[in-house]
């Protein structure tokens, strides 16, 4: 297996950050985890248009064709709720999928 293990520990270092080079995982991660668990939540996870976009483009796009339609802004991604849940401590639905 190869990657991280702390898939939590990493996605905070990551979302801590304004501009990362590839935000494609944590986008990929997030609207992964709200499929499979069935939060039906882009909305709240991603701000628009990506909440629209992201499972259909993850579908039918390759990984960097689909990168190139995102931001490299975690801020223009993601909404302001999401980050400053993630970081404080208080959203519960990811955090809990990423430390399973």
């Amino acid at each position: 297996m190869a990657g991280p293990y702390n898939l939590y520990l990493t996605s905070q270092n990551i979302l801590k950050n304004k501009n990362v080079r590839k935000t494609i995982y944590m986008a990929f991660l997030a609207a992964a985890y709200n499929n499979i668990y069935g939060w039906n939540n882009l909305n709240g996870i991603f701000k628009s248009p990506y909440a629209k976009n992201s499972i259909p483009f993850a579908a039918q796009k390759t990984s960097t064709k689909f990168d190139a339609q995102l931001t490299t802004d975690l801020t223009a991604l993601f909404t302001p709720e999401f980050l400053s849940s993630f970081s404080s401590g208080t959203e519960t639905d990811f955090s809990t999928a990423l430390r399973k």
